[in-house]
């Protein structure tokens, strides 16, 4: 279990193909599915949620990395974050943005407009179904939101 995003290898390695020296050996990723979802909203007037189906036998965690306009990054997950539910075998679990937002702890990030978040759910890809929509709560009206998933197809 690796815990960084970059794996930096000290000495020299030999994989199949190349021999690497005292260098970085790549970013590690969530094996699973891995979704992204533009134009995030979390204000009081206008909210997005987020569902996720584990179809999956196996109970897995949620991982959230949330990125403002200026590239400012936060990531929540289940593990860490006990008011962020896991998924569930056979199970639909519900995410709104705003409370989400509400767990971000850096000044530096930005709030007060639309957002990116990437997902990743460490179960069989093809196992997993999203959806988003946001919600205006003064008008009552909403629209689906684009989910791209590991493809970048919705």
């Amino acid at each position: 279990n690796f815990g960084a995003d970059v794996y930096l290898m000290k000495g020299t390695h030999k994989f199949p193909l190349i021999t690497k020296t005292q260098s970085n050996a790549g970013a590690w990723t969530i094996y699973g599915y891995n979704a992204q979802i533009p134009n995030v909203v979390g204000l009081s007037n206008i909210d997005t949620t987020m569902k996720f189906t584990n179809r999956s036998s196996l109970d897995t965690n949620i991982y959230f990395t949330l990125i403002d306009p200026d590239g400012t990054v936060a990531t929540l997950d289940s593990v860490n974050n006990p008011s962020i539910a896991s998924l569930p075998a056979n199970s639909t679990g519900k995410y709104v943005a705003s409370d989400l937002l509400a767990l971000v702890t850096d000044p530096a990030f930005d709030k007060t407009g639309s957002i990116s978040v990437e997902v990743s759910i460490p179960t069989t890809p093809s196992s997993v179904y999203g959806m988003a929509s946001f919600k205006n709560k003064t008008l009552g009206q909403f629209k689906d939101l684009p989910v791209y998933n590991s493809g970048m197809s919705y």
